[in-house]
């Protein structure tokens, strides 16, 4: 069965952080010999220069990343990677997907830190519990975004590889395209467990929302 959501229009706009960078804050003797750096698009245009920073300080950049909320991560021969930016959602990708530590230098309050491991640790807690209450879950939902950049091929392929093994153990699956998740929504339908195929980030909201009633994983995770 097909659900259509939730739509509105949505205007994408590319935007640049005002405050300048105060990169020699930076504190490099936590940081390991060899790492990568990464940033938002606010952060971006300062790359360059906080490259050549710790360039100075005997630190080897592997690589400079400009990252988004669905960026695929890849590990390289880095020892960590060097996050510029505020929060935990893009650090927290980028430590998942590519299981290295991962430090944040945060431009608004000049310090610099590990990310927390109990954070990540919380996280793959949850994805355990998740993978077996999917198991008695009888009725499944497939969230699929329609929003450019999250309509992959390959996630859209094994929602229907998925939805037809499921099937076959008797489960009831349903896919619901949306533009714009809101997660009120998902009280209206009494669906057991929830595949997220968009944005993997969106699977997160979840995990970190103190009041999570539902159960959910990235399709990546299945």
């Amino acid at each position: 069965m097909l659900f259509l959501v939730y739509f509105m229009d949505v205007l994408f706009l590319r935007t640049k952080s005002k405050n300048k960078i105060n990169f020699k804050q930076i504190d490099v003797k936590i940081l390991p010999k060899k790492i990568s750096l990464a940033a938002t698009v606010q952060y971006s245009d300062s790359l360059a220069d906080i490259k050549k920073f710790l360039e100075s300080k005997d630190r080897k950049v592997e690589k400079v990343l400009q990252i988004l909320g669905c960026s695929d991560i890849k590990a390289g021969k880095e020892n960590a990677f060097l996050y510029i930016g505020s929060g935990i959602f893009h650090p927290l990708n980028v430590t998942l997907k590519t299981k290295k530590k991962v430090f944040v230098f945060n431009p608004l309050t000049d310090k610099t830190y590990e990310l927390d491991k109990r954070d990540i640790e919380r996280i793959e807690g949850i994805k355990k519990a998740n993978k077996i209450k999917i198991i008695d879950a009888k009725n499944i939902g497939f969230i699929i975004s329609l929003k450019p950049g999250q309509i992959a091929k390959e996630r859209l392929d094994k929602v229907f590889l998925l939805k037809e093994k499921f099937e076959k153990e008797g489960k009831n699956c349903f896919l619901f395209l949306t533009e714009t998740l809101n997660k009120e929504e998902f009280e209206n339908f009494r669906i057991d467990f929830w595949i997220n195929a968009g944005c993997p980030r969106i699977t997160d909201d979840f995990y970190f929302d103190s009041d999570n009633r539902f159960s959910i994983l990235n399709i990546s995770d299945l």
